[in-house]
């Protein structure tokens, strides 16, 4: 898995209705995910504040000053995806804020 940095997030996120794709291969394993964690916190300079597994996905919810939001990663769909947690937010808006 090539390092995550933050020039590289911003030529991978894409806007797509209400939601940011990720644009990155998915980590293949858990190991992959916990490092994928770790490099997305500090690209968008967020702290991870809790994380779900599930039998073929993962989610977790991060904060970035006062804005919180989720990625998601879904196998079986071959999917990541960030969204705001209160589907009242701007996307755009947390796009620009974690990609400045």
């Amino acid at each position: 898995m090539q390092p995550l940095t933050r020039p590289r997030l911003a030529d991978n996120l894409r806007l797509a209705g209400n939601i940011i794709l990720i644009t990155l291969d998915l980590p293949v394993d858990e190991r992959e995910t916990n490092q994928f964690i770790d490099q997305l916190a500090q690209a968008t300079r967020s702290h991870v504040i809790n994380s779900n597994w599930g039998a073929d996905r993962f989610q977790a919810e991060f904060e970035h000053v006062s804005h919180r939001f989720y990625l998601h990663i879904e196998w079986n769909c071959e999917a990541m995806w960030l969204e705001c947690q209160q589907g009242n937010e701007n996307i755009a808006q947390l796009l620009d804020l974690l990609t400045q």
